[in-house]
């Protein structure tokens, strides 16, 4: 390929690459008002939609991290029962943390599956 060939090419490529982009800028700045009201309707209809998602994702993380403090319980226990790796303070204080991040965590998943339930009744009512 000659270096006037290439050139040819690349000149084309680059003209027709500015044309896609002039007519883009052109149909956004004609259009800009019905892209604006679309993606308003767009993120008021699914706001309730997203709101449920995020409330399911903190919830899974909520038992999640139950499931880890249980974990954790348990191999306290092991390690001062079976093992006597540690003393009787510090499993007294290891548990009594234990103890206090679970309830906490126990709470915070309560209060997100009232949250969801509430949020899936709102949208089941607005839905109507």
């Amino acid at each position: 390929m000659s270096i006037s060939e290439r050139w040819d090419c690349e000149f084309l490529s680059n003209f027709f690459i500015g044309n896609i982009i002039a007519y883009l800028y052109e149909g956004i700045r004609k259009y800009l008002w019905a892209i604006l009201i679309f993606l308003a309707i767009a993120g008021y209809l699914l706001m309730p939609i997203l709101e449920i998602n995020i409330i399911r994702r903190k919830l899974q993380k909520a038992k999640k991290e139950e499931g880890k403090i249980r974990a954790m319980q348990i191999e306290t226990e092991r390690r001062y029962y079976k093992e006597g790796a540690i003393t009787k303070k510090d499993f007294r204080r290891m548990a009594s943390k234990y103890e206090d991040r679970l309830a906490k965590a126990k709470e915070e998943q309560a209060e997100l599956e009232k949250a969801l339930s509430r949020k899936i009744k709102d949208a089941a009512r607005s839905r109507n």
